[in-house]
């Protein structure tokens, strides 16, 4: 009865998961409840092949000393995104997101360079993948940073072109906009992004910043203190 029940759990946990699960099936807290059924398998299994307590404790114990080990060296995967990412893209060097997280990782790091290697690896993974609008928008951003405006304005273009709502890609296409001096189309940028996302404080101080540099100082206050209200930061 315990091994069927085992094996009953098992499958009965992973149905349920398979129920829930959206993007990320294959991960490893979806493996909790399930292993709970694994466990009970392999230890009641081994009761009845093991002839003597003494020799299920040594293998029991054995196998518990060599999972601790590695949940503990998972520690070190799980570091920080880095190095977590940097796993991923080891066990699946064809998939899209985790190139498109270790970049965004980097990018926030201060590593432009880096950057840019891992979501020209998730753009052309996905090219017109919708879920790579916000890769677009971040690598936008990174070119921005090194003052390749052309190719920012690019990617910004091509993020708004495949997901026309994402409030955040207009917002980095009316930087990019703005460095080339062109204030009237970063304007109307800034003022897609609020349309789009009314609580989206960054770009209400960058469109007040904007107004500020064209004398429109009244425009400028109010954005900037609904900015402020919004996030107090």
């Amino acid at each position: 009865p315990l091994l069927a029940f085992g094996i009953f759990w098992f499958f009965l946990t992973v149905s349920i998961e398979c129920l829930v699960a959206q993007e990320e099936f294959i991960f490893e807290h979806r493996m909790y409840l399930p292993m709970v059924g694994l466990s009970l398998f392999l230890v009641t299994g081994l009761s009845y092949f093991l002839k003597t307590p003494k020799q299920l404790n040594i293998v029991v114990f054995g196998m518990a000393a060599v999972f601790s080990l590695m949940t503990f060296q998972r520690n070190f995967v799980w570091k920080d995104e880095i190095s977590l990412w940097s796993d991923a893209i080891e066990k699946s060097p064809n998939k899209l997101r985790p190139h498109k997280n270790r970049g965004s990782a980097y990018q926030r790091r201060g590593s432009p360079d880096l950057a840019l290697v891992d979501l020209s690896k998730a753009i052309a993974l996905g090219l017109d993948d919708p879920e790579n609008a916000d890769t677009y928008s971040n690598r936008c951003f990174v070119y921005g940073t090194k003052g390749q405006l052309d190719e920012a304005l690019s990617d910004c273009s091509h993020a708004v072109r495949i997901s026309p709502v994402f409030a955040e890609a207009y917002n980095n296409r009316a930087i990019i906009h703005k460095l080339k001096g062109d204030l009237d189309l970063a304007l109307a940028d800034f003022d897609k992004a609020i349309e789009l996302k009314p609580d989206f404080a960054i770009a209400l101080n960058n469109r007040g910043a904007l107004y500020g540099m064209k004398g429109l100082l009244d425009l400028a206050f109010q954005d900037f203190d609904k900015a402020a209200r919004l996030n107090p930061s």
